[in-house]
C-alpha cells in the first residue's frame, strides 16, 4: 500500500492493491473499518492484464505542498498508474487524460478523488490534479503489466522424404 498524510488537516491518501485476484465469478469483498473518529471515501477499480506477482513498480506523494504526487519513470512500458487526491474546500477532478473516479466528499469540507491512467509508452508521469490548492495531499502508484513470454519454437510442416526400396 501507499500512504500519504496530509499533516495539515491530518487526513491520508492511501492506495491499497491486490494482485493475482481472479476477477468475474470468483468475487472478493473489500471491507474496511476505520476508527470511530474517522471518516472515508473510496473507489474500487479492477484491471486485466497487469501482472500477478511484484505488480507495484514505482509510487509518488506529496503532502500539504501541491496537487502533483511528484514526477516517477516507470521501470517497463504501458503501465498502468493509480493516483489520490485529497484537498481542503476545493473539489478535485483527476489530471488532464486521466480517468476521473470522481470528486467525494466524505465529511465536512475535505474533498477527495481518484484516478487511473494506462500509459503507452515509458516515459516519466507527472500528473497534476485540477482544482485550486487549499491543503492539498496527493498519492500516485505505477503496476506493472502482465508479461508475454514469447514462443519461440515454431511447428514446421511434416517434410516427406520418399524412399527407394528395390523391388
Amino acid at each position: 500500500a501507499i500512504r500519504v498524510q496530509d499533516s495539515l488537516i491530518v487526513d491520508y491518501v492511501d492506495i491499497w492493491y491486490a494482485a493475482g485476484i481472479v476477477g468475474g465469478a470468483n468475487s472478493r469483498s473489500i471491507v474496511v473499518t476505520p476508527s470511530a473518529s474517522a471518516s472515508m471515501a473510496g473507489w474500487a477499480w479492477e484491471f486485466s492484464g497487469v501482472a500477478t506477482t511484484s505488480a507495484l513498480d514505482g509510487s509518488g506523494s506529496s503532502s500539504t505542498s501541491s496537487l502533483s504526487p511528484g514526477s516517477v519513470t516507470p521501470s517497463v512500458a504501458n503501465e498502468l498508474w493509480i493516483s489520490g487526491a485529497l484537498n481542503s474546500t476545493n473539489a478535485l477532478t483527476a489530471p488532464t487524460g486521466w480517468t476521473d473516479g470522481g470528486n467525494l466528499n466524505p465529511v465536512g469540507i475535505v474533498q477527495a478523488d481518484g484516478g487511473y491512467f494506462i500509459q503507452s509508452g515509458s516515459g516519466a508521469i507527472n500528473p497534476t490534479w485540477q482544482g485550486t490548492a487549499n491543503e492539498p495531499c496527493s498519492a500516485m502508484a505505477s503496476f506493472k503489466p502482465v508479461v508475454v513470454v514469447p514462443s519461440y519454437f515454431t511447428r514446421r510442416p511434416p517434410s516427406f522424404v520418399p524412399l527407394n526400396r528395390a523391388a
